[in-house]
């Protein structure tokens, strides 16, 4: 056997040569998979605009370890990436303390807060302001309807003494600026703010 060659195992060969309809289940999802992979820039780790669940983009990361995405909350950071969920409109049935006002204020600039019981000094925090993370932006509308799926809207940076410490629900937290490297699509940036 050779690098870059996949094998099937002999009950699949055996199911493919013998059974004519798992045979053309097998080929319909080849050619779905394949057709579904032209919607995204195989060049790049995410496509702009496209959605991803947590799960997706901890896998897609190549995360050392792996990763519930229930435990990530609203960012994530491995050795080599940020990854920022944003949920641009809070159900009002969560605690005051989560609740954040995370906003767009144009189509290029995010106004962020960070998880709450962080200071300007917390380690997870200065990371944000570091260039040695790639901070990868995915946002999603609301919780409605427990929908998983986040829009990702490429890579943004910090912008510099944006940071600002405050106080959520008698927590600490941080707010900050950051900048996305492209702007927003125009019919996206409306589904998500309006």
């Amino acid at each position: 056997m050779t690098y870059n060659q996949y094998v099937l195992n002999s009950e699949i060969q055996y199911l493919l040569k013998k059974n004519k309809d798992f045979r053309q289940l097998w080929i319909d999802g080849i050619r779905t998979g394949l057709s579904r992979s032209q919607r995204y820039d195989s060049d790049k780790l995410f496509t702009i605009g496209k959605k991803y669940t947590r799960k997706d983009v901890m896998r897609q990361s190549n995360n050392i370890t792996n990763v519930t995405a229930q435990n990530i909350g609203g960012y994530y950071f491995n050795d080599k990436y940020g990854m920022i969920f944003v949920t641009y409109k809070k159900s009002m049935n969560i605690s005051k303390s989560i609740q954040y006002e995370d906003r767009f204020l144009s189509d290029r600039i995010l106004h962020y807060y960070s998880t709450n019981n962080r200071k300007l000094t917390s380690k997870e925090v200065q990371k944000f302001f570091t260039d040695k993370y790639r901070l990868l932006l995915f946002v999603k509308k609301s919780d409605a309807d427990d929908n998983k799926d986040f829009y990702y809207l490429g890579t943004c940076s910090y912008i510099d003494s944006s940071a600002r410490q405050e106080n959520q629900d008698g927590k600490p937290i941080v707010s900050m600026n950051l900048r996305l490297d492209n702007r927003v699509n125009y019919h996206l940036y409306h589904l998500l703010t309006d």
